[in-house]
Order: structure tokens, then sequence, then C-alpha cells
């Protein structure tokens, strides 16, 4: 990195520097054998060539997500409770392991899928995945075709932690939208109010008692 600073010396320290390890470089390289230069050649292609496109957020699952600003922003991404999330999945009984193609036949059944914890390929470090967000078929697309050595919060031998359907209906408020694969499922309507008749007239102007009954005559002496 230069700034306004750089002088000319350092930038002749850097060329010489470079020029140093290009042929330390080409040295190693001519003693490699044919294996060892093809995994090299696959090292240097994963750090030059372009990177894949990190696909757009999916959203939180409704149980995580803030339904008053839904309500203002209907068309938006709600803002999600990332703590309540992360500290749901302290709990291992609210938790499983699922591989990608598990998770894929669940999302064609229409399925949502809750991340448990942050999934974050290494390079480039950024997370796809954070507790409390539902998987989608771009994000695993993503993450099966980066060439990458690395994924945080993915286990190759037991697949993706995610929170189990029961921990989700456990969590589920009763006003919360039911949803069938990201696409919300109208709750039914609540029934009508039970309407009172007002046309009983008042005890104060009649004189009648509660139980409709009138009041008895006074006697004549």
């Amino acid at each position: 990195m230069t700034n306004i600073g750089t002088t000319r010396s350092s930038v002749a320290f850097l060329v010489e520097v470079l020029v140093k390890i290009a042929r330390e470089l080409d040295e190693r390289i001519s003693e490699m054998g044919l294996g060892e230069r093809s995994r090299f050649e696959q090292r240097v292609r994963r750090l030059t060539a372009r990177a894949s496109v990190q696909p757009d957020f999916s959203g939180f699952h409704p149980v995580f997500r803030n339904h008053s600003s839904i309500e203002a922003v209907p068309e938006g991404t709600a803002e999600g409770d990332v703590r309540r999330a992360f500290y749901l999945s302290y709990n291992d009984a609210n938790c499983e392991y699922l591989s990608g193609g598990e998770i894929f036949e669940k999302l064609d059944a229409g399925i949502d899928v809750v991340s448990a914890t942050f999934v974050t390929p290494y390079p480039p470090g950024f997370p796809v995945l954070v507790p409390g967000q539902v998987f989608s078929r771009e994000i695993l697309t993503f993450i099966r075709d980066l060439d990458t050595p690395e994924v945080h919060g993915y286990q190759p031998d037991f697949g993706y932690r995610v929170y189990t359907e029961k921990a989700i209906e456990m969590c589920r408020p009763t006003d919360t939208p039911v949803t069938n694969g990201h696409v919300p499922v109208p709750a039914d309507p609540p029934e009508p109010a039970p309407t009172v008749d007002t046309s009983e007239p008042s005890t104060r102007k009649t004189g009648t008692k509660r139980s409709g009954k009138p009041p008895e005559p006074a006697q004549m002496s």
C-alpha cells in the first residue's frame, strides 16, 4: 500500500523484494515433480481466479424477525434477532446436522431450513449464513461451487448445523405467519366477534330490573 509519504527508495525496495521472490519461486517450481507442480498451480489459480458472485441475503425465518417492521415495509427484509437465534443453538437438543443434499430435498418439499450458526467460506471470509437465516438454493450452490480450502460452520463428516423443526415450532408465537418454502401462507381469518343486542331498554329509564320483570305496583291504603 502506498500513500502520500511513499518515497522513491521505498518503491525501489519493494520492486527488489518482488523480483527476489519471483526468482525463488522459479527455482522451487523447477525442482517440483508433476504432482507437486499440479497442486501448486491449483493454489495459484485459487488465489488469482475470479471468485463466484456471493448470493443475496435470503432472509430471517419469521420466528426471528421483527413483525412490526414487516407491517411497515411488507416488501422489504425485516430485521432479525441474531442474538436470540445464536443462543438458541446452545442447547444441542434444538439442533441437528443436514448435508447439502438433504437441505435441497427439504427446500424442494417446501420446508424452511434455518441455520443455527455462522457459515463462512475462507477465503474470502464473509459469512453467507448467520443464525436464524433460512437456507436458499443460491447459497448452497455458491458454497458447493466455491473452490476454498475451508468453510467455517460446515463439517464435511456431518454437514450444516441447523435447527430442528420442533425447535422452530417451540419458538413460534401465535401471531407468527407460517411459511411454505419461503412463501408466506395466509392464516385462517379470525372468527367474527359475537354481536351484542343493544335494543333492550335501559333499566334506568323504564325502572325494570335486570331480569326484565316489571316492578310490583304499590299497595293502596
